[in-house]
């Protein structure tokens, strides 16, 4: 039976800044993208209303999803501006599958590997210059087509109820 003194532990907590971001490029090329500095991907999904006689609400089901998510980064790596300069010059788009790992070593839940397939961006930032800023930094939407959970949280966040 559940009771409300059921918590999660403060161990299955997994912290934001344990992670890499690695770009797995055309060519066969990974590389590590070690200048991240936020990142986050999102599913969302359609729904369509299916009026049901009998019912007082409109019942929903789930249709197609779209993946997109933002990466922001230190502005020190052009390899994202030589991508849209080879699609600028010669149409050739620059798809690419990104691997994304939380793994926090404090942490009871283990890690999680997620893999985004045939991402895109959806903007680039060619150059910036910040009189006032420390460091300069490019925040980049992309999209992607598919993604594959390559390993998941063992699940002791969850408590039994």
């Amino acid at each position: 039976m559940f009771t409300l003194d059921q918590r999660m532990d403060q161990m299955s907590s997994v912290s934001g800044t344990e992670g890499i971001v690695f770009i797995l490029l055309p060519d066969g090329r990974r590389k590590i993208l070690a200048n991240v500095i936020k990142f986050e991907a999102k599913l969302k999904y359609t729904k369509k209303q299916i009026p049901i006689l009998g019912l007082k609400t409109k019942a929903n089901k789930k249709g197609l999803g779209e993946g997109t998510g933002s990466m922001t980064m230190h502005f020190n790596t052009s390899i994202f501006r030589e991508m849209a300069q080879r699609y600028n010059t010669r149409s050739r788009d620059g798809f690419f599958d990104l691997l994304i790992v939380n793994d926090d070593a404090d942490s009871n839940v283990g890690a999680q590997k997620m893999l985004l397939k045939q991402v895109n961006f959806d903007e680039i930032t060619l150059s910036v210059l910040d009189a006032e800023a420390e460091y300069i930094e490019e925040t980049m939407p992309f999209t992607f087509n598919d993604w594959d959970l390559l390993e998941g949280f063992n699940g002791r966040a969850l408590i039994q109820a």
